[in-house]
């Protein structure tokens, strides 16, 4: 997270779902599901 906040490593690249934090049950039914497409979700909080 350090490294992130600093800007020496870029998240965006990592992450291939992004979902609403109302949505988790879903985010985690498809990782899940699909394991082998080696998914990282982030999960988006209310603004």
């Amino acid at each position: 997270m350090r490294l992130m906040a600093a800007g020496k490593i870029q998240a965006k690249p990592l992450v291939t779902h992004v979902f609403d934090l109302e949505e988790a049950p879903r985010a985690f039914e498809i990782q899940q599901t699909q394991p082998d497409h080696r998914i990282k979700i982030q999960l988006r909080p209310h603004d």
